[in-house]
């Protein structure tokens, strides 16, 4: 019995293949190099403007970048006061003022628990777990991420252990819907964050290198 061979690529198809293979290895590197120059921009734009401000008038000449370094060294000085006592202190009474204001506290709240989310270590290891899971319905899965299995009050008004999925939606893999689900019916997956990133944003066309087929000759 013959077997079929595959008809060969086009070069259609060919150039079709390397264009989405090169978005998806170009569009997670532009949106972190955007977000890095956005966020020191910023901190020049700020710090500098004020720090060159005070050298112009006062010696006549101004230094660029001046206000990244400052911006960097800013951060690391609250990351060392945040690990201290006094930093354990002032910062919780610092926010206590914060959630009183009007307004602030609308948007600072959601800020702080995404922040938590990501940064935490408590929540680090739930956040990492790369899942399966069927959504829409029964008959199809989703990826996501599991970003909390500690629900004490749902376990017990559902009768069972549940756990909350955020399922991921291409190219974006942090927007999507969060769903409960009972823990049974997640499927946990070998793959770390930073493979079921590259998963979601590539629009499944990124897999793992392990898991790879082998092509033969």
């Amino acid at each position: 019995m013959e077997t079929e061979k595959k008809a060969p690529f086009t070069f259609a198809q060919n150039l079709r293949n390397f264009f989405f293979s090169g978005i998806a290895i170009i569009f997670p590197m532009a949106v972190s190099i955007y977000l890095f120059v956005l966020i020191f921009k910023t901190l020049d734009a700020v710090l500098g403007k004020i720090v060159n401000t005070f050298l112009y008038d006062n010696f006549g000449y101004r230094v660029p970048g001046i206000g990244i370094v400052l911006g960097i060294i800013i951060i690391l000085l609250i990351g060392v006061m945040a690990s201290h006592y006094v930093g354990k202190r002032f910062f919780p009474m610092v926010e206590d003022f914060i959630k009183k204001l009007p307004l602030l506290r609308h948007i600072y709240s959601p800020a702080k628990q995404l922040s938590d989310f990501i940064f935490s270590s408590s929540k680090g290891m739930a956040f990492n777990r790369v899942v399966m899971v069927p959504f829409p319905n029964d008959f199809s899965y989703s990826i996501g991420f599991m970003t909390n299995d500690d629900l004490n009050e749902i376990d017990n008004k559902i009768g069972k252990k549940m756990v909350a999925i955020l399922v991921s939606t291409t190219p974006s893999p942090f927007s999507g819907p969060i769903i409960f689900l009972p823990l049974e019916k997640v499927i946990q997956l070998d793959l770390n964050m930073e493979e079921g990133i590259k998963l979601i944003v590539s629009g499944g066309l990124v897999s793992p290198e392990r898991y790879r087929s082998k092509k033969t000759t």
